[in-house]
């Protein structure tokens, strides 16, 4: 039986297993969100499995396990601060970012929380790469991706949108730039999903860049999370 953790009220028999599944897409699910659903299930079930990128309980044995497509690290985020407004300008740091990612016809999502800045700034960027000759589209959530797919297959784009989904994942070795990155709409869990979805092919690692005018507290969070991914990796002698 599958189905999404919103219908688990609806379980009314009993189960040998249940596997809550909190890794393999973008979930919204917080910690208290799966721990009030395994509340639910609990009388209901001989054994719980839940995958998760940090422990949800501090009971029942915890394993370490890792899955990786190439012996890479996970990518590390970077913070950028700045006084500047986002909607109208770009930072010098993230400009000389932007300009290296054009000369190097690199594929570019510049992410932003929600619909009203993304006009904003993708009148912003397209202005101000027009010199550069760089492509800049936007992609608004609920639009279809196929259209945006097709265009970075015939050349390099900057991809100005508000939305953070799986998408990411069909373009190799995307840079990923997001903008109001204190904003509290980014949780640690997203930004490490985000890091851990790129599909990464060069030897090169691709930057996941977050610029806000404070560094917040989801995104030490997230940062902390992906250096000790990493550290364990590299434990194991799993990077090269």
């Amino acid at each position: 039986t599958f189905i999404s953790i919103d219908e688990i009220e609806n379980i009314g028999e009993e189960y040998s297993l249940i596997i809550f599944d909190d890794i393999t897409m973008f979930s919204k699910s917080t910690i208290k969100d799966i721990r009030d659903a395994i509340e639910k299930v609990y009388w209901k079930v001989n054994k719980i499995i839940i995958y998760s990128c940090e422990r949800v309980f501090p009971i029942g044995e915890n394993m370490d396990l890792v899955y990786l497509l190439n012996p890479m690290p996970m990518i590390e985020p970077r913070f950028l601060n700045t006084r500047i407004k986002l909607e109208d300008d770009i930072p010098l740091a993230v400009y000389e970012y932007v300009k290296w990612f054009s000369y190097n016809n690199k594929n570019v999502i510049i992410m932003v929380p929600d619909e009203e800045k993304l006009s904003k700034v993708y009148y912003t960027y397209k202005n101000n790469l027009k010199d550069n000759n760089a492509k800049v589209v936007k992609y608004e959530k609920g639009d279809d991706f196929k259209n945006i797919e097709n265009i970075v297959k015939n050349e390099p784009a900057f991809i100005v949108t508000n939305s953070m989904g799986d998408y990411i994942n069909s373009i190799e070795d995307v840079n990923i730039l997001i903008l109001f990155g204190d904003d509290a709409s980014y949780t640690y869990k997203q930004i490490v999903y985000l890091c851990g979805c790129i599909y990464v092919k060069s030897d090169i690692l691709p930057e996941v860049l977050l610029v806000s005018r404070e560094t917040s507290v989801e995104m030490d969070k997230s940062r902390n999370i992906i250096r000790e991914f990493n550290k364990k990796l590299w434990e194991k002698n799993l990077l090269r």
